[in-house]
């Protein structure tokens, strides 16, 4: 069993504890519930993911409210899903809402704020709206030079996905630019074969490809899509 596996079966083993113990409709069973829409996703688990996404999502807004922390983590983890079966236009729609909803409880800068955006840049990339996701993505980077400073890894992934959504839409120059810049920072912080100066690297030569998604490993990253207990 892997890591993921080991997770997702903690986390059942969690939610059918809970709801014989508090019941289906207490916070707690509704917030594992909410985390498990997430797992569910990044296993590639389409039929349990339409399972439990959609009940989940309805039973936090009904129970909780629009405003819950729980209920907001359950319609950014079920946006995530979403994307990642490639249901872009729904999956827009509901990202955009989470990121108002991460806005007003979180404040713009902070993580899990900034987790929505990184979303939202990635299903626009998908869409081909390269415009729109490079503004969000610009500010993205912003936040994080601010809130992490420099050299923080997860600054370094969305520096490099930037410089790949700039190349992709034509601007080579601030593209190459933007990655020879990062390129001693990826090789000393994450490692000179890590994917993301990997891909730093090809940008540079001009063969980098727009896939905001090698930047950072789905599970637990600030500025990544997803959610942690």
């Amino acid at each position: 069993m892997n890591r993921l596996d080991e997770c997702i079966a903690t986390l059942r083993a969690t939610e059918e504890i809970r709801t014989q113990v508090i019941g289906e409709a207490h916070p707690d069973t509704l917030h594992v519930r909410a985390l498990l829409i997430e797992y569910f996703a990044v296993a590639n688990a389409a039929e349990e993911f339409d399972r439990i996404g959609p009940p989940t999502v309805a039973a936090c807004e009904e129970i909780l409210g629009n405003s819950s922390f729980t209920t907001v983590t359950a319609r950014h983890n079920f946006a995530y899903g979403l994307y990642r079966f490639g249901r872009w236009e729904q999956a827009e729609s509901l990202t955009r809402r989470a990121l108002s909803d991460r806005e007003r409880l979180h404040g713009s800068a902070r993580a899990l704020t900034l987790s929505a955006a990184v979303l939202l840049s990635w299903i626009l990339d998908a869409r081909g709206l390269l415009a729109e996701s490079i503004s969000i993505r610009r500010q993205v980077v912003s936040g994080q030079e601010r809130a992490l400073g420099p050299e923080h890894p997860y600054l370094l992934v969305n520096r490099t996905g930037l410089a790949a959504c700039l190349a992709a839409a034509g601007d080579l120059a601030e593209a190459q630019a933007l990655a020879r810049e990062n390129l001693p920072l990826c090789e000393r912080v994450l490692g000179a074969n890590d994917p993301v100066t990997v891909e730093t690297r090809s940008l540079i030569d001009g063969n980098g490809q727009l896939d905001g998604r090698t930047a950072t490993s789905p599970l637990g990253q600030d500025g990544g899509p997803v959610e942690r207990a």
